[in-house]
């Protein structure tokens, strides 16, 4: 039995539209701990635990793996467009920009739903 029984689940709200959960997402109250001491509990990693074998490793493989497809297409078409052929280029471009445009768009998603923390990172505030 887990003793916080918000921190492992996500608010659904039927009200939300599709463009609306695209944006702006609800976070999980995970999120919101300030205070350090959560983490050195046992009950705090259990709740690390969970999230990181529930959604983490899942996630980032996905983003790894799409990443990896994006960079391997535009090193191959950069490096490479002397030597295959013209509709293959064009594959390849075409995925190139297509992943391109999802990273970009990752980021102004990102940039949007917490304006500050992100440009924090950065050391740019």
């Amino acid at each position: 039995m887990f003793p916080f029984p918000n921190f492992a689940t996500y608010d659904e709200d039927e009200d939300d539209s599709f463009l609306k959960k695209l944006f702006r997402p609800r976070f999980s109250h995970f999120i919101n701990i300030d205070n350090k001491t959560f983490y050195d509990t046992w009950n705090g990693e259990a709740l690390i635990n969970f999230k990181w074998n529930t959604f983490g490793r899942k996630y980032y493989l996905a983003i790894l793996m799409v990443y990896l497809v994006f960079s391997g297409s535009f090193i191959i078409v950069a490096t490479l467009s002397n030597d295959i052929s013209w509709p293959c280029q064009k594959i390849l471009l075409i995925i190139t920009i297509t992943l391109g445009f999802w990273y970009l768009f990752v980021e102004i998603r990102d940039i949007n739903c917490s304006y500050k923390d992100y440009f924090e990172v950065y050391g740019i505030t």
